[in-house]
Formats: C-alpha cells, structure tokens, sequence
C-alpha cells in the first residue's frame, strides 16, 4: 500500500509490513517487469489474481496504468482458459 515511515508509525503498523519502504510507482514497476517476464497471458492472469487477493490498491493500480497492455489478460479469452484449466492450477 505504500505506507510512509510516518504513516506506520502513526498507524501502529510496524512488523505488519515489510521493513522496505517503497512508493507505489515502483512497485507497479515491479510488478510489470516481472508480468512481462511471464511466459504467457494464462500465467499473467494467475499472477494477478494474486496480487488482486494481496494488495488490492496495487492491483487496480496496475491495471489503470497498464490497461491496453493487461484487457486481454484479464478478459476473454484467457478468463475462459483459466476456467477450462481451473481444477490443474
């Protein structure tokens, strides 16, 4: 979520987080580098969902950001693959 020091502290978050203070441009950065890594949309997808059930604000930042690059993996046809092979992932 890309929580400032201040903002831990004030929060009471210490030893909740990662000690690693990072904005949430790299992290989107992170994230795209290591989506493009990925073999194909069907293993993008399950790498989103991922990071969808981890850290919700990220995920939605990366799709905004990265939209016409990530609708085809988040949309038909790869959904209706990860559907098909839904009981082997």
């Amino acid at each position: 979520m890309a929580f400032t020091k201040e903002e831990r502290a004030r929060l009471h978050l210490q030893g909740l987080l990662p000690s690693a203070v990072l904005s949430q441009e790299l992290q989107v950065e992170r994230a795209m580098i290591n989506i493009r890594s990925m073999e194909n949309d069907l293993q993008r997808y399950v790498y989103l969902t991922s990071l969808q059930e981890r850290n919700e604000r990220l995920f939605y930042r990366v799709l905004v950001d990265h939209i016409e690059e990530l609708a085809p993996v988040i949309h038909v046809p790869t959904v209706g693959v990860a559907c098909q092979k839904y009981g082997i992932m």
